[in-house]
């Protein structure tokens, strides 16, 4: 047990160094960008009777880069959160079934699972994925020896994982065997998140702003 949260705390900290990185810097280079940019066209605010919609069409015209990065800073910030949050849970996965803990992970998912379905009744309550999803997350957070960590790698997983093929009113069908194999196939699949996309976007606001400065 002592093994598995001491793998589970070096993950975190490595997806949280992760999401730092993406939604920190990101922010900071929108942030720098949209001085830039703004202050170098910043005399335009005192041009006489120019309204905003002469202030956007002048920008439209004569700067259209530092049209992009002031009006579009909003944009950038909202995408380098989204971004962030995105690739840290999925190098959380990947770290995760690269390490012991993975198999963890299938066992608590699949405990839940078993303990849900060999309630009687359970057929006219397990009615479709989404209800499904509650009573497992329900089951897990009462499960004094499992964390928060697991639980929001589990909720991702149903979000990606599908279960439109399951019949959940056939008695015969093993959900607990189901749902521990997609969920297994699923995370087998996650590769190492590439940083690309967020370099090519860092680069592409740094390239906009040098280029407002000398039109």
């Amino acid at each position: 047990m002592k093994e598995h949260i001491k793998i589970a705390g070096k993950i975190v900290l490595k997806s949280v160094a992760v999401w730092a990185l993406i939604a920190v810097l990101g922010c900071v280079i929108t942030l720098i960008s949209f001085l830039i940019s703004f202050l170098f066209n910043i005399d335009l605010l005192f041009v006489e009777d120019l309204t905003f919609t002469g202030y956007v069409k002048t920008l439209l015209y004569e700067n259209f880069p530092a049209l992009i990065i002031i009006f579009g800073s909003p944009i950038f910030v909202v995408v380098y959160i989204v971004m962030a949050k995105k690739v840290s849970i999925q190098n959380s996965i990947y770290l995760l079934f690269q390490s012991k803990s993975g198999e963890k992970l299938l066992s608590v998912l699949n405990d839940a699972v078993d303990k849900i379905t060999q309630k009687k009744g359970r057929h006219s309550e397990l009615l479709d994925k989404a209800m499904l999803k509650m009573k497992v997350l329900q089951a897990i957070k009462d499960n004094p020896e499992t964390s928060s960590f697991q639980r929001s790698i589990i909720q991702y997983g149903f979000r990606k994982v599908n279960l439109e093929d399951v019949d959940f009113h056939d008695e015969n069908v093993s959900l607990s065997s189901i749902l521990t194999s997609k969920f297994s196939q699923f995370f087998a699949e996650v590769m190492k998140p590439s940083l690309r996309f967020f370099w090519m976007l860092i680069s592409a606001q740094m390239v906009l702003s040098i280029w407002s400065l000398f039109l």
